[in-house]
């Protein structure tokens, strides 16, 4: 049984159950992936575009581009207002405005 195990399996109080942290990724991974960023990012903005591509698909590239830019949402947030859906709108104008940007 791990060290940082109580006699139950339980972590001990104020010890890790991963001392050494997360694993490094090498650098050699890390530089062949970083070199496909643009690419990636120029596929997800193809998709964006393409008038045949299904919503879905839009839907989930949208998704990841939002949730890289801004986080994923941690909960619902309920707008007393009521304009939830003019702000969303606005958001999504603005978001399109800064794609259509960074493509010219």
């Amino acid at each position: 049984m791990s060290q940082n195990r109580d006699a139950t399996g339980r972590f001990q109080k104020g010890k890790s159950g991963n001392p050494g942290g997360r694993p490094k990724v090498p650098d050699n991974i890390k530089k062949a992936l970083s070199e496909l960023v643009p690419e990636s990012i120029e596929l997800k903005r193809r998709i964006l575009h393409d008038e045949n591509a299904p919503l879905d698909l839009k839907n989930k590239v949208a998704d990841s581009i939002l949730d890289r830019v801004y986080g994923k949402p941690g909960y619902a947030v309920e707008d007393a207002s009521g304009d939830t859906l003019a702000k969303l709108d606005a958001m999504i104008a603005g978001f399109k405005n800064a794609v259509n940007t960074e493509a010219d």
